[in-house]
């Protein structure tokens, strides 16, 4: 992540689901990657993400997630 473009993100059920107690169970949890950067507004813009959503655990300093989606395409909400 730089200023305002995003590679990889997690994607929440909620807004403002976070890795506070208790954390979110993987399986409500998607690891995105994208090959370009997404450019965003806030960190709570809803997103559409479309891309090949895969069953795969992963660990990540915030969460961790159950699945992973190669994302084609993020777009705002």
């Amino acid at each position: 992540m730089d200023a305002r473009s995003v590679k990889e993100l997690l994607l929440v059920p909620f807004v403002g689901a976070c890795i506070h107690v208790p954390p979110l169970p993987s399986n409500q949890v998607i690891h995105v990657m994208a090959l370009t950067g997404f450019k965003f507004r806030d960190l709570f813009d809803p997103v559409w993400v479309t891309g090949r959503l895969t069953v795969m655990q992963s660990s990540t300093d915030l969460a961790d997630a159950g699945y992973a989606l190669a994302a084609d395409t993020i777009a705002i909400r």
